[in-house]
């Protein structure tokens, strides 16, 4: 069989502490969830995207234990390559070194399988690239997940340090 993309949302924000996307509407119809995130700007330079996830669409996961991830970053022009992760984290590293500098901007595909189950912890498949970065152009690859059962109604994204000055986001929903 083959996936049926359906475009569900997409909007901007500018000067936000956090980006929050529900999926409260249509989460229990869809197999897999992809959101993008471009042209993400933070605030304040050299920072980390973190992201924690929500059952009820209000209340987000932030306790000791709540995730793990694993991700390596690769940087363009210097080869500098390194990796990170945790098994026991109050929310998922999406991405370091996420600058202003020089146009510097982010983006990202954020894949969410098990959306809608209860009995399946929900898993995450990010890829991403920053420009700007004091490290160049900088990749990344981070897999994780919830470490309970649970739905996915509604990911919130946030800087480590300062506000999302501006991002577009877009989120489509997958069938088999």
């Amino acid at each position: 069989m083959a996936y049926a993309p359906v475009v569900l949302a997409s909007g901007t924000i500018s000067n936000s502490a956090t980006l929050t996307i529900d999926f409260s509407n249509y989460y229990t119809r869809y197999n897999e969830l992809e959101v993008h995130i471009m042209g993400l700007v933070p605030v304040t330079t050299d920072t980390t995207l973190t992201m924690t996830i929500s059952a009820d669409g209000t209340n987000f996961d932030t306790g000791a234990g709540s995730y793990e991830w694993a991700s390596s970053f690769m940087a363009g022009g210097t080869g500098y390559a390194n990796g990170g992760g945790s098994t026991s984290a109050t929310s998922i590293t999406i991405s370091q070194h996420v600058n202003t500098g020089s146009g510097g901007n982010a983006s990202y595909k954020i894949k969410i399988y098990n959306v809608s189950s209860g009995s399946l912890r929900p898993f995450f498949d990010i890829d991403g690239v920053t420009t700007g970065s004091s490290l160049a152009m900088l990749a990344n690859k981070t897999y994780a997940q919830r470490l309970n059962a649970q739905v996915c109604r509604a990911i919130k994204l946030q800087m480590s340090s300062g506000n999302i000055s501006s991002a577009y986001y877009s989120v489509t929903g997958y069938t088999i």
